[in-house]
């Protein structure tokens, strides 16, 4: 008959806990040092925008569009904040994580919210508005539920929720600023994606990696999204 192996002890237990500790924090030291820092700085400067747009706003759906739209900034880069420079323990990782990836729909949501409100017209307003945010509801579902299931579905999610805009495309032809301003950003945040997935380049592994580079282009792209609802939210 074969030797039945005993159970592990304590102490090995214990010894194999240690070892993946060790590991973890490894892990999370190897990492560019600038990981997190990028978004917290957004984060930041997301508040004064929000103050910005809310002074800006001169009729009440400006105003809703301008708090949809800066909180959703606001809680996405702040919980990428949270989670890429505060979250250290394997269980708070795993937690932050599934809130990060959430939150980027959010962003998407909120950032359409005054193109939506402000720019459309008629029926179509009312209906991207409720597309996108349905479309939100469902990758927050996703991620909640299934991160790493859903992974694929999740990542066409980010990039088909963004580019439901086109379908506002006909309201904008006569706002060629916006439209130029709307193109230039979707496409910014679009590469981001594309470079992130594929993790190149990563210019400077220590400080400045490819996540780094997501990162920056997907602010730049949310600076140039500001630059282009800003007028909307002043003009109500």
């Amino acid at each position: 008959m074969g030797s039945v192996s005993s159970p592990l002890s304590s102490l090995e237990l214990a010894a194999i806990d240690d070892e993946l500790a060790v590991r973890h924090q490894a892990e999370l030291d190897a990492r560019p040092r600038l990981r997190g820092r990028i978004h917290a700085a957004a984060a930041l400067l997301s508040v004064a925008a929000l103050v910005w747009l809310v002074a800006a706003a001169v009729t009440p759906r400006a105003t809703f569009a301008a708090w949809v739209y800066g909180l959703s900034a606001i809680a996405c880069y702040a919980t990428s904040a949270i989670y890429h420079v505060f979250a250290r323990t394997p269980t708070a990782r795993r937690r932050w994580r599934q809130a990060d990836h959430a939150m980027i729909y959010v962003l998407i949501a909120g950032t359409a919210t005054p193109l939506c409100l402000l720019a459309a017209n008629g029926l179509w307003r009312w209906v991207s508005f409720g597309v996108i945010w349905v479309g939100a509801g469902v990758g927050i579902v996703l991620k909640v539920v299934g991160m790493e299931r859903f992974r694929v579905i999740g990542g066409v999610l980010y990039i088909g929720l963004g580019w439901t805009g086109l379908a506002l495309v006909p309201q904008f032809w006569d706002r060629p600023r916006l439209l130029a301003l709307v193109i230039v950003a979707g496409l910014t945040y679009t590469l981001g994606a594309v470079l992130f997935a594929i993790g190149r380049p990563n210019p400077i592994p220590k400080w400045y990696g490819y996540h780094e580079v997501w990162h920056t282009l997907g602010v730049v792209a949310g600076g140039v999204f500001f630059v282009a609802i800003l007028p909307l939210v002043q003009a109500g």
